[in-house]
């Protein structure tokens, strides 16, 4: 697995998999484009989030589900000071936490 710096990640037009949460751990599995817009094939990523303090989860899983084949995520702004948003078709993530890990298994 690799490791990037956040800003050169963009994840508009991700695809929401799977959040797995524990306490003081959360994990979330999506597919994303790694050249943006001249990608044309999703490759999978994990955000790692170690340390929560807290978290918000507001999902529409209904429009979740309606923009699945388009990707529904809209954008995120990781890291801003201590929280990571990601704003989600019909939803919104927010996680703070101490350490965030991005990892791209295919790499």
């Amino acid at each position: 697995m690799e490791f990037m710096d956040l800003e050169n990640i963009e994840l508009h037009d991700a695809l929401l998999e799977k959040i797995e949460m524990s306490v003081g751990k959360i994990s979330i599995s999506m597919l994303y484009y790694p050249d943006g817009e001249k990608s044309k094939d999703w490759e999978p990523l994990l955000l790692e989030f170690i340390d929560v303090q807290e978290s918000n989860l507001l999902i529409n899983h209904s429009l979740l589900h309606d923009h699945k084949i388009f990707g529904n995520v809209i954008d995120w702004s990781p890291d801003c000071g201590g929280v990571t948003y990601i704003y989600l078709t019909g939803g919104c993530i927010s996680v703070k936490a101490k350490t965030l890990n991005v990892l791209f298994p295919n790499q």
